[in-house]
């Protein structure tokens, strides 16, 4: 019975096209004849929602509503409250999606008509946005180095340094009293006369100025080399440890234990340099620091 309702409603609607573009004014008196019935009448009513979704896009379902006087009035004058159609009265959210299930959305995308739940289903919440933690301001020190060594911004940061500014477990202090005559970083190197990186920082001093152990500690190693002449390594603990290259004389030995601030040895130009200075190295578990960031703020 339901599939003979669908043919003849099928027919009447191609009839009533085929109408309205040879003759609209006839299509209009056929369609105010037969529309009052077809809306009054369940059955058909249904019949005709169903040869909507039978064409499958929401332009079909269009056509269909359309053709029954379902459309949506033009838009309400300024501050005047909106209309609701009549397809928007007799076809709630509900019962579009009893009649069309997940076709409903497309029907609601023509109509505007707010998509509901489904019964007993949870209303799924706004997720609520984790509250984003403002970044640690840069200290000073550490700004200037970077804006210093954009410079070389071609060249990569070698893997076992780190241009971070870890807070140190321990007092310490200056290793001697000098000025800073090249930096920790990229820079010219002025025997190769070519783009390297110094893993420490040089304080020009002259021959024999007293040097003091950076913090508290023990003499890791001490001895002489090919670049950095007479040294001096000493262990800090929790993986720090601070080296000092170039020395005239050495004054501690393999295993001593030093204090902060201690006499260790004396500036000289030992090894590979242009003049007498001390090379100073910081390292925390292999890997280098800026001397330069504590030493400021020593």
């Amino acid at each position: 019975m339901k599939r003979a309702k669908i043919y003849i409603a099928a027919a009447i609607f191609l009839l009533i096209t085929v109408m309205k573009l040879l003759s609209p004014s006839l299509a209009s008196g056929v369609r105010e004849r037969l529309l009052p019935a077809l809306q009054y009448s369940v059955d058909y009513r249904e019949v005709m929602i169903e040869l909507g979704r039978q064409l499958g896009d929401s332009d079909g379902i269009r056509q269909v509503f359309s053709w029954m006087g379902d459309t949506r009035e033009t838009e309400p004058a300024e501050g005047a409250q909106p209309q609701r159609s009549s397809w928007e009265t007799r076809y709630t959210p509900a019962t579009i999606r009893q009649l069309y299930g997940t076709a409903g959305e497309g029907l609601s995308a023509v109509y505007g008509v707010a998509a509901e739940p489904a019964e007993g289903a949870q209303a799924q919440a706004e997720p609520i946005p984790e509250p984003q933690s403002e970044p640690e301001p840069v200290p000073t020190v550490v700004a200037a180095f970077l804006q210093q060594q954009a410079a070389f911004s071609d060249y990569a940061v070698p893997a076992n340094v780190s241009y971070d500014m870890p807070q140190l477990p321990f007092s310490y202090t200056t290793p001697v009293t000098g000025m800073t005559s090249s930096g920790f970083g990229y820079r010219m190197h002025p025997l190769a006369n070519e783009v390297k990186f110094h893993y420490g920082t040089d304080f020009a001093a002259y021959t024999g100025t007293q040097i003091h152990a950076f913090a508290d500690g023990t003499v890791l190693a001490c001895g002489e080399s090919d670049s950095y002449g007479n040294y001096i390594m000493l262990d800090h603990g929790n993986g720090y440890q601070s080296l000092y290259g170039h020395c005239s004389e050495v004054w501690v030995s393999w295993g001593e234990t030093v204090s902060c601030g201690q006499v260790i040895g004396a500036v000289g130009a030992t090894g590979q340099v242009t003049g007498p200075h001390l090379h100073f190295e910081l390292m925390h578990n292999d890997t280098y620091l800026n001397p330069e960031f504590y030493l400021e703020a020593a």
